[in-house]
């Protein structure tokens, strides 16, 4: 089963300033870690229910987000 799975900063947890989504904000650096830690919980949930291959999106802006390599999520490709 392949799984595609889109991200964007205005739905992760403790989002609550539109200046926390700019990349350069001083917020931007854990909110953008944390987009990451749920990305990877929807994968490893995605695996758990079976999924073969799981594409990802940052959705936000440039799309320069999410950290997609190494340990974190290391089990789905960018696009």
């Amino acid at each position: 089963m392949k799984v595609y799975i889109s991200v964007d900063f205005e739905g992760v947890a403790g989002s609550t300033s539109w200046s926390s989504t700019n990349l350069g904000d001083l917020e931007h650096g854990p909110m953008a870690r944390e987009m990451t830690l749920e990305a990877a919980a929807a994968c490893r949930g995605a695996l758990a229910a079976g999924a073969t291959e799981i594409y990802i999106k940052d959705a936000h802006e440039s799309g320069r987000n999410i950290v997609i390599s190494g340990n974190i999520i290391s089990n789905a490709s960018s696009i």
